[in-house]
């Protein structure tokens, strides 16, 4: 039996928990756990024999038990308050004139609370509207400021590559500073449009596929670095590690591509 589980929600949110009780789960199983001040209901997404937490003060909830029908049932209708209540959120943000974008709306499923995500360009006091949400919808509010990567994360889609977002699948589970640096040791065009996602933000692949091609330079000659070839003197402009190709560049600006092993016999030579 697993001892932790991890629980997907609606839009991608997942986390922790343990299985005191030892249920025989598996994934795609519906389970109900213990929440903030309730319950609430999760689709098992990863079985763990083993869990660190990122702190010692983290506090990690139980699985109380399997889902029933009745548990589906509510959750389905939840999903109907959810769509509701997003033209009635975006309205009392617009009458308390903040600079906010709702981009999620997430009920407990005992409704006891209800989670509101959205974006914006600062920090944003939300107080007064909180209590407007609180009395329009009869619940507990927790506004939840999140950045545009969380946000393409909530979405969901496909990126670039037509593969899902690299953000919704279990390749990032945190996010991670970004920079153009990344594209750079990766000889990849530094062109802005080429780089970011539908967040808008550098694209996740830069940065963890970049050990696998700092790895797989290592066998290279460095990049500028010069070659002699029967053709004269070449510097080493470009490197494809996919199709093994050195591409080269001439004194006289004349370009040509190698083969890597034909590159290491002019480097014995």
């Amino acid at each position: 039996m697993s001892n932790y589980v991890e629980v997907g929600f609606k839009a991608n949110r997942r986390d922790i928990y343990t299985n005191p009780e030892e249920y025989p789960l598996k994934v795609n199983d519906y389970v109900i756990l213990r929440a903030d001040k309730g319950i609430d209901i999760g689709c098992v997404y990863r079985l763990l024999n083993d869990y660190t937490p990122c702190e010692k003060t983290d506090t990690i909830n139980d699985v109380l038990r399997k889902a029933s029908k009745d548990d589906l049932m509510q959750m389905e209708e939840n999903r109907k308050k959810e769509v509701a209540a997003k033209p009635i959120a975006k309205d009392l943000f617009k009458k308390h004139e903040l600079n906010m974008k709702l981009t999620e709306v997430e009920y407990q499923l005992d409704a006891n609370k209800i989670t509101f995500y959205f974006t914006a360009d600062e920090r944003v006091d939300f107080r007064e509207l909180v209590k407007d949400l609180a009395q329009q919808f009869k619940a507990r509010i927790e506004l939840r400021q999140i950045s545009s990567r969380e946000a393409a994360r909530k979405l969901g889609g496909c990126g670039k590559c037509g593969l899902p977002l690299c953000c919704t699948t279990c390749i990032v589970k945190e996010f991670m500073p970004i920079s153009t640096q990344c594209a750079k040791e990766q000889m990849l065009s530094t062109n802005p449009s080429k780089l970011t996602g539908i967040c808008e933000r550098l694209r996740c692949c830069l940065r963890f596929e970049l050990p696998i091609y700092v790895e797989a330079l290592k066998k290279y000659p460095q990049l500028d670095s010069i070659i002699k070839t029967p053709a004269g003197n070449a510097r080493i402009e470009k490197i494809d590690i996919f199709k093994e190709i050195v591409h080269l560049r001439y004194d006289n600006e004349i370009t040509e591509s190698l083969p890597y092993k034909d590159v290491q016999l002019l480097l014995a030579n």
